[in-house]
């Protein structure tokens, strides 16, 4: 139940920092001027005619009205793109669709993920360009290289939150990521893959209950925290192996943590120069570091109760070594 109980401290816990920026965000649309990067959560947003946005323009539930120019990216999630006047980057959206009037323009990709409406004369495109084309020039990137850099900093409070409420666990499972790596990518992978169905059928089951729609959401939240958290002992290990590359021998945990999460990010970004196709190896990257994480994770769940049963005299495994991966006194961290 102690297990429990902090996993749920730490869904608490990222609920509380995302709510605030959301309703920070959350003004209602938004009239743009000359300006930089416009980022929305919960409101429409307008570059009214004879403006310009030299960075990205980016909404969260809301759509994207471009009558005057965007010199980076447009992206909606849950919303659409109108586009009446030009945009020098990409336009993206997630279950929505990218529409173009007469007098619009898109320099860059146009990417319709997850999109509900299929149809016209621009659908097709969408399909053509699904390719994350790098090969722009880099002052072009300068927007979208802060907004990643956010993101990372965001990654790492978030890592150092879940450090601070279970250290020893993922102390243990930074300490052996390198064990057994076969078998952990091979659950990882099974993790990627056939999680998403399971999540699912779940779902579809509990929703027929009046409890079961109030429990889906937070089952989802939960696999997503899940996912992320399975994420932080790998970034861990990634920082102290590049800190001792550079002669720093114990680094501190948090030190660790930021040189991998920053580290990763900043070998993603020179990666971005490289060209065309560039951009499917940091989406390697970043699978594998998701796929050796959910491993490492499941692994531990299943090699910690294995223990605890056999330290109850409930199990013996023929051949079973309970000091095979982890350190002994980790029964002791709950």
């Amino acid at each position: 139940m102690k297990s429990i109980s902090r996993y749920f401290l730490a869904a608490v816990i990222s609920i509380i920092i995302i709510c605030p920026i959301t309703v920070a965000f959350a003004e209602g649309d938004v009239n743009v001027a000359n300006g930089r990067d416009v980022v929305k959560v919960s409101g429409d947003i307008y570059i009214q005619d004879g403006t310009a946005v030299s960075g990205d323009v980016v909404t969260v539930f809301g759509d994207v009205y471009v009558n005057g120019t965007v010199r980076g990216d447009a992206v909606a999630v849950f919303g659409n793109i109108i586009v009446n006047g030009v945009v020098t980057g990409d336009a993206v959206t997630v279950t929505g669709k990218v529409n173009i009037g007469d007098t619009g323009k898109v320099r860059g990709d146009i990417v319709e993920a997850l999109g509900l409406g299929l149809g016209g004369r621009w659908a097709n495109r969408g399909f053509n360009r699904m390719n994350p084309r790098m090969g722009r020039m880099p002052w072009s990137r300068s927007s979208s290289v802060m907004f990643s850099f956010m993101r990372a900093i965001g990654f790492f409070i978030f890592a150092s939150l879940i450090y601070l409420i279970m250290p020893k666990s993922i102390e243990n499972m930074s300490s052996t990521v390198d064990q057994n790596i076969g078998r952990r990518i091979g659950m990882g992978a099974l993790y990627l893959f056939g999680s998403p169905l399971a999540m699912i059928i779940i779902s579809i089951a509990l929703v027929i209950t009046v409890i079961g729609v109030i429990v889906v959401p937070f089952a989802w939240l939960a696999y997503i925290i899940a996912g992320l958290i399975a994420m932080v002992p790998i970034y861990m290990y990634i920082g102290k192996k590049a800190m001792n590359l550079i002669g720093t021998k114990e680094p501190t945990s948090y030190i660790s943590m930021a040189a991998g999460i920053f580290g990763v990010w900043l070998v993603e970004y020179l990666i971005k120069f490289g060209g065309y196709y560039s951009g499917w190896v940091n989406i390697l990257i970043s699978l594998f570091i998701f796929i050796l994480g959910t491993g490492t994770l499941l692994d531990y769940l299943i090699t910690k109760r294995k223990r605890k049963k056999s330290s109850d005299g409930q199990y013996e495994g023929a051949g079973y070594n309970p000091n095979a991966s982890y350190s002994s006194n980790e029964n002791n961290e709950q």
